[in-house]
């Protein structure tokens, strides 16, 4: 009896344990199709957790409620943009925000379950037209109050900046369409545009290089893919049968100047146009100050999680990393206006630029492929490399080029005057 009693006490345990991992089953999902905004991996937060974390305000749910001190200017921003009427046009944006509460939550990797559909609209609504009326604050000076500290105070102004563009830090790109969209004080033909242009004319400030408006049939996700957007070629052509593990990454730039190798500021303004021709090899600017690394992390964060993304800035950070393994590299960049940093010294920007591909994938569709294939056909002739040697050791300042000149006409007037001995003894004898 007692055996039969545990037999049957096992079955139903058993049964409740297929019973559970059949439920369990049930909720699993994979990611949305339209997922993309994404918590950044613990390997990369682990290297530099500040650069991808907010430190003045929190946008979104991913950090929801960890910063409560701009949540009174959230709300004062928000009876800013609803103006003097506020009940109609709060009670029409609860009702849409509803419907746009399904595919809103699909644009996370996360279900935020703990989040009431009442929670989740209302943090829609308030972090959203805190954006949109910071961009018109920013664009306008008209629509700012004499005692917005955000205004009067330079830190928190960048760090609004900052905080806007990390990948955690992002509510979905439509939400903004539409707040704008519904914006009866800023009626624009185009809000799409407008919107456009009001968020990069606010993130200009802190851009490695300028923002260029261009027309381009990429959506945006959200404002980190807006900006990422905003920097990318006019037209970016995907090569799948590039394998970087089938690359070699250029040497450094001490060692290209040794193989006879030229650089040159670009006048492009475009951050990914690097050109090589005729040994010299034509960098964009790259500006780096204190926001310059969380952009460049957060922009790479999100091409390692996006599912289809290129990875032009990842493919970037790698080639800056195998073009700078010490400060004299710095120093030549530097010296040619390649980079202009405003930080404290040269080891500090190598600091950034070395560590920023740690723990980084990048397997295929290396962007600057070609670029590296022939900056290395051309270190490999023997050539190249004689005529730097020449160059450096031998015509490296005026006096020197003065003593070689001076040289050859000592050894031409010898042979000159050898020539006129000989004649004149032929002519003799």
């Amino acid at each position: 009896m007692g055996e039969m009693t545990e037999h049957t006490s096992i079955n139903i345990i058993e049964d409740e344990l297929v019973s559970s991992i059949l439920r369990d089953i049930a909720t699993v999902s994979g990611l949305a199709a339209k997922c993309c905004i994404y918590r950044v991996h613990d390997n990369l937060r682990a290297l530099k957790e500040r650069t991808y974390s907010p430190h003045l305000v929190s946008i979104g749910p991913l950090h929801h409620g960890n910063l409560k001190s701009m949540e009174e200017h959230k709300w004062l921003y928000l009876k800013s943009f609803l103006g003097p009427n506020p009940l109609m046009l709060v009670e029409n944006y609860v009702q849409v925000f509803r419907g746009f509460e399904v595919d809103a939550r699909r644009c996370y990797a996360e279900t935020f379950s703990s989040l009431s559909s009442n929670e989740f609209v209302k943090m829609m609504l308030l972090d959203g037209c805190f954006i949109i009326e910071l961009f018109l604050r920013y664009r306008f000076n008209d629509r700012r109050q004499d005692d917005d500290p955000i205004f009067n105070t330079s830190w928190m102004l960048s760090s609004l900046n900052r905080d806007l563009m990390l990948l955690e830090n992002q509510i979905p790109f439509f939400i903004l369409e539409y707040l704008i969209t519904s914006n009866q004080v800023d009626l624009h033909p185009n809000p799409s545009k407008y919107l456009t242009e009001s968020a990069l004319c606010f993130f200009s400030g802190m851009m490695p290089i300028r923002l260029q408006m261009r027309p381009r049939s990429l959506s945006n996700n959200h404002l980190l893919d807006l900006v990422r957007n905003a920097l990318l070629p006019p037209h970016v052509e995907r090569n799948m049968s590039q394998d970087i593990r089938n690359i070699k990454l250029i040497p450094c730039a001490m060692k290209l100047q040794q193989f006879g190798i030229k650089f040159k500021k670009s006048d492009d303004l475009n951050l990914l146009s690097l050109k090589f021709k005729n040994g010299v090899l034509e960098i964009p600017p790259l500006k780096i100050q204190d926001v310059t690394e969380p952009l460049l992390r957060n922009l790479i964060a999100f091409e390692q999680c996006h599912i289809g993304c290129t990875n032009e800035f990842t493919s970037y950070a790698f080639l800056m990393d195998s073009l700078i393994s010490n400060k004299n590299d710095v120093e030549i960049l530097q010296n040619h206006g390649i980079i202009d940093h405003w930080l404290g010294s040269d080891e500090d920007v190598m600091g950034i630029l070395n560590k920023l591909c740690i723990e980084v994938n990048l397997d295929y569709e290396f962007y600057f492929s070609e670029l590296c294939e022939q900056v290395n056909n051309y270190c490999k002739m023997k050539w190249h490399r004689w005529r730097a040697d020449l160059r450096r050791d031998y015509f490296h300042n005026p006096w020197a080029w003065l003593s070689v000149i001076a040289a050859l006409l000592i050894i031409i007037f010898t042979f000159l005057q050898t020539v006129f001995s000989i004649v004149t003894y032929v002519k003799t004898y």
